[in-house]
C-alpha cells in the first residue's frame, strides 16, 4: 500500500495544536532531577507516570492503527464507518505539553489501538478489586455455531436476547433455593472470523462454579444447535479479567512473527456489526464496564515543567516537536507491524 496521509478535516486542531509552542525544554530522562529543577519532591511525583514507559507504548499502538484505518479506507472504500476510520487515524496525532501535563484527542473508536489499550486499563483498574473479593470466579465462555455475513447482525441480536434469559433463569433458580438472586456476571460479546464465517460468543466472568455451570446448562436448553463440547468453563484468575476486557475482535491471524491482518471487508463487517452495541454488560451490584473514551485526556507525567507540542509522522513512528525535530521518546521497534501489513496491499 502506497504510503498515504489523510487530510486533516477542518477544525479538528485548534490553532495551538497546529503549531508547535514558543518554548522547547529537553525531556530529561531522570525524574529526581526534573524534580529538583522544579522544586517537588521526589515522593510528591510518585503518582506520575514515566513518560518513556507510556509513549513508546503507545507510538506502536499508534503505528498500528494508522496502518490498520488506511487499509480500511482504501480496501472498503464505501464502508458506512468511513467517516469514523479517518477520526482514528488523527486520534492523538498532537501532543501539547503544559507544565508536567501532556493533553491529547483521542477518537475512543474500538478498533483503534491506542483508545483499546487506555480502555482495557481502565476497566482493569475499576474491576480488579471487586475481582478480588470473589470467592471462586470462573471464566466462562459460551458459544453457538457460525454464520454468514448476512446473519451477523441477527445473530449477534439473538444470542444477546438468549444470554439475558439465561440469566433470569439462574435467578429464579436461586430465589427458588432461598438465596438472593444477585448473581456477579461480567460478560463480553466477541466476534472472530474463520473460513468465511463469523463467530459471534459470550465470554463471561462470574461468581460462584455452581453459577457459571447452571448458566451453561441453561444456554444449551436455549441453543439446541449447541453442544457441551463447545462451551468452556474454567477457574478465572486476573489474566481472565485482561483476556476479557483486551479486544472484541481479533484484527491478526497465525502464530507470532508470522501474523497477517485479517480481511479489510472481513473487518469492516465484524466492525459495522458492533458499532453501536454495547459489548460489555454487568450483572450484580457491579459497575457497569467502560466502553467510552474522553475525547481529550491530560495526564501528569515525571518530565520538565514546558509549554510545547509534538506531532505524529508515520515515517518516523513517533512524535515530533516541529520547531526542533525532537523526538518524544526513543522510536519502538515495528517491525512486526510491518510484517502483519506486507501483504494487505
Amino acid at each position: 500500500m502506497p504510503h498515504t496521509v489523510l487530510e486533516a478535516p477542518k477544525g479538528l486542531f485548534s490553532a495551538n495544536e497546529r503549531s508547535a509552542l514558543d518554548t522547547l525544554a529537553q525531556l530529561a530522562s531522570n525524574p529526581k532531577t526534573i524534580l529538583e529543577r522544579s522544586g517537588e519532591s521526589y515522593e510528591q511525583s510518585c503518582s506520575l507516570k514515566s513518560l518513556d514507559s507510556v509513549f513508546r507504548k503507545r507510538a506502536k499502538a499508534k503505528a498500528f492503527t494508522n496502518k490498520l484505518v488506511l487499509t480500511l479506507i482504501h480496501q472498503v472504500p464505501n464502508s458506512p464507518l468511513e467517516k469514523q476510520y479517518r477520526s482514528s487515524y488523527y486520534c492523538t496525532s498532537v501532543l501539547v505539553q503544559e507544565g508536567n501535563n501532556i493533553t491529547s484527542r483521542y477518537c475512543g473508536q474500538r478498533w483503534c489501538a491506542v483508545c483499546n489499550g487506555i480502555r482495557t486499563g481502565k476497566n482493569l483498574n475499576r474491576f480488579k478489586p471487586a475481582f478480588e473479593k470473589m470467592k471462586e470466579p470462573m471464566f466462562l465462555t459460551l458459544t453457538a455455531p457460525t454464520c454468514s455475513a448476512d446473519l451477523l447482525n441477527e445473530q449477534i441480536d439473538l444470542r444477546l436476547q438468549q444470554f439475558s434469559r439465561v440469566v433470569k433463569a439462574l435467578k429464579q433458580y436461586l430465589r427458588r433455593k432461598g438465596e438472593s438472586g444477585q448473581v456477579q456476571i461480567i460478560r463480553k460479546i466477541e466476534v472472530t472470523y474463520s473460513k468465511g464465517n463469523y463467530h459471534p460468543h459470550l465470554h463471561c466472568i462470574v461468581e460462584g462454579k455452581e453459577n457459571a455451570e447452571a448458566l451453561m446448562k441453561y444456554w444449551l436448553l436455549t441453543r439446541t444447535d449447541s453442544t457441551r463440547q463447545g462451551q468452556d468453563c474454567k477457574k478465572a484468575d486476573v489474566g481472565s479479567l485482561s483476556e476479557l476486557f483486551k479486544y472484541t475482535t481479533k484484527l491478526v491471524s497465525g502464530k507470532k512473527g508470522q501474523k497477517k491482518l485479517y480481511p479489510a471487508q472481513v473487518l469492516d463487517t465484524i466492525f459495522q456489526a458492533l458499532h453501536t452495541r454495547r459489548t460489555f454488560q454487568t450483572y450484580g451490584s457491579l459497575e457497569q464496564a467502560i466502553e467510552e473514551v474522553e475525547n481529550y485526556q491530560t495526564v501528569g507525567f515525571n518530565v520538565q515543567s514546558a509549554n510545547q507540542s509534538f506531532v505524529w509522522f508515520d515515517e518516523f513512528s513517533n512524535w515530533m516537536n516541529r520547531e526542533s525535530g525532537e523526538l518524544i521518546v526513543d522510536t519502538p521497534d515495528t517491525s512486526e507491524i510491518q510484517s502483519i501489513f506486507s501483504d494487505s496491499t
